[in-house]
């Protein structure tokens, strides 16, 4: 019962056992359990991959290459940089190993950048038979016209391919831009 009773009177300590309904012990451990996954994923918490002996890493803090040695812990290696042996968590380690290098065709589009396909656009592979716009630049999704002779009617050369379209407000509609 986790506290002393000031009686003089004789008590039986098994009467003194606060007995938790089975419930409330599972609903605990549902809460415990939730609050670790949302501060896991607040804190973008990951599980790195472990690194073998004999890969290259950069180490952050020197801003210096080097090889793991071994793997001294848990989450901590010995690393040896030009400087010496040193001892890191994985976490302060970046792993150098080419997982899927990317290999661009001779005559393949640039990437599309980021965020792009939000905005309905896609890399053009061709030009179009007028021949206005080069190959492997952006289209808008849907229109024949190509993102770099677009821009907006109202300001002229305010318009990025990754940002919304800027409109002066309407009290300067009579106003007169060079």
């Amino acid at each position: 019962m986790n506290r002393l009773l000031r009686t003089t009177l004789p008590s039986m300590p098994e009467t003194r056992v606060v007995h938790k309904p089975p419930n409330i012990a599972e609903k605990e451990q549902n809460i415990n359990l939730r609050t670790i996954n949302n501060y896991n994923q607040r804190h973008k918490a990951t599980l790195l991959p472990e690194l073998s002996q004999g890969s290259p890493v950069y180490v952050r803090d020197t801003k210096k290459q080097g090889t793991v040695l071994a793997s001294v812990a848990p989450h901590s290696y010995t690393v040896k940089t030009e400087t010496g042996v040193i001892r890191r968590n994985r976490s302060a380690l970046v792993d150098l190993r080419e997982e899927d290098p990317v290999v661009l065709e001779p005559n393949a589009p640039p990437p599309v950048p980021m965020g792009a396909e939000v905005l309905g656009l896609k890399a053009n592979k061709k030009a179009n038979p007028s021949g206005t716009q080069a190959p492997g630049s952006l289209v808008a999704e849907g229109s024949g016209t190509s993102l770099a002779h677009t821009a907006s009617p109202t300001v002229p050369g305010r318009f990025d391919a990754l940002s919304r379209e800027r409109r002066l407000p309407r009290r300067f509609d009579d106003y007169v831009m060079n």
